[in-house]
């Protein structure tokens, strides 16, 4: 049962990690306290301007923000996730709300 690749997916979670590099960006959501998945963001050629702005939003996110990721499910090798054999290819992202605060 649930999604599988080619569908359109929500996921609402805390932000574990977000790695950028350059054209692309790689986000790890943790729904719940057990699942977590990826999600992926690539420089579209076809819409430079609107790609890199997305990229840079992607890339200034923290660590245990929650975030609601939208997009479609494609096949994948993900060694580092619960769900292993998909991810996201990010279509839109809403930061919800920032981290707390650390105390000291």
């Amino acid at each position: 049962g649930g999604p599988g690749p080619g569908d359109e997916v929500v996921v609402r979670g805390r932000l574990a990690t977000v790695r950028g590099k350059g054209s692309s960006a790689f986000l790890v959501v943790r729904a719940g306290s057990l699942h977590t998945v990826q999600a992926v963001f690539f420089r579209d050629a076809s819409y430079p301007r609107q790609s890199k702005e997305m990229l840079s939003a992607l890339q200034s996110l923290t660590e245990e923000s929650v975030v609601e990721v939208e997009g479609r499910l494609q096949p994948a090798e993900v060694l580092s996730c619960s769900q292993d054999g998909v991810e996201i290819a990010i279509s839109k992202v809403r930061l919800v709300s920032p981290p707390p605060p650390q105390l000291p």
